[in-house]
This record gives C-alpha cells, structure tokens and sequence, in this order.
C-alpha cells in the first residue's frame, strides 16, 4: 500500500526525470502543489538519498567509445572483497551483485581494446578471489532510460494520510 504523500513524491520525480531543469514553481503547477511543498518534497528526497542530480555525459563524448560488460566468478567467500575492489576502480561505472553463473557484473567505459586488455589482465585478472571473467562489447545500446512508469490507477492508496 502506498501513501498519499509517497504518490506525490513519485508523481515529482517522474516529472524531474522527463525535465529535471524545470522549475519547482512549473511542477507544482502540473501536480496541484504549491511551489514551497514541491521545493519542501524535493529537499526531503534529496536528504533521504532517494533522489540525486547530476549532469549525465555520453561517455563517447569524453573520450570512452568503447562500452563493455564484464561479468565475472568468485570464489564463495571473496564475492564481498572483489566487489569492493571493483566499487574503487574508476574504469567501472556499475558493479552488481547478481545470481547465476557469474555472482558480479560489471559495466565498464574504455578508450580502446587495448585498454580494455590491460584493465582486464592488469587488474581484473590479478584480484585475489576472481575464478573467471567473460567480457561482452556493446555494440548499440538500444534503449537508456532512468525513467520508470508507473500507473497511479494501479495503485492502492493508504486515505489516511495527506
């Protein structure tokens, strides 16, 4: 069940990831809220850690063409470790905790193949725990979004709050 106050937030977050440039007085004109509680909601999600900003670049863009996955097997009691060795490598953009054959996947952002070998090799490669590394070029990424819908008809609100 969700509230009436979460149903507002989402409704404000949706909105910021379809213009996150828009003003805190033109959303609370598209969702019936004054100015001060949208700035007052936005605040609060910001403090709370559910909603950052940040200026996102085509990794292309800034030198990095080559985009690749890079799954990788631990052995049982080192997932923890080789995730926080990837968490501080600054060529990985993403590190996941995953099932399957692979108990990690990576998304990593390289300036060739060759640099991609080196990382690989150098790094990945010579980190205690990691039993074996698949990597996976992309090609084309055919859909990016950070935008998730959801149907406000769909969902059950709690009436007793605001």
């Amino acid at each position: 069940m969700i509230s009436n106050s979460q149903l507002k937030d989402q409704m404000i977050v949706r909105e910021l990831q379809r213009d996150s440039r828009q003003s805190n007085v033109a959303l609370a004109a598209k969702l019936g809220l004054s100015e001060g509680a949208v700035r007052r909601r936005i605040e609060k999600l910001v403090t709370d850690g559910h909603l950052r900003f940040m200026a996102i670049a085509e990794p292309a863009y800034m030198g990095r063409a080559l985009h690749v996955m890079i799954r990788i097997q631990t052995e049982p009691d080192m997932t923890d470790q080789v995730i926080d060795d990837l968490v501080a490598m600054r060529e990985l953009s993403y590190v996941y905790n995953c099932t399957g054959q692979f108990n990690i996947a990576t998304v990593g952002y390289f300036r060739s193949t060759e640099d991609l070998r080196q990382f690989t090799t150098a790094k990945l490669g010579k980190l205690a725990g990691v039993v074996e590394l698949r990597t996976v070029m992309i090609l084309r990424v055919a859909k990016r979004s950070q935008e998730w819908d959801f149907d406000p008809d769909e969902l059950e609100l709690d009436s007793g709050d605001d």
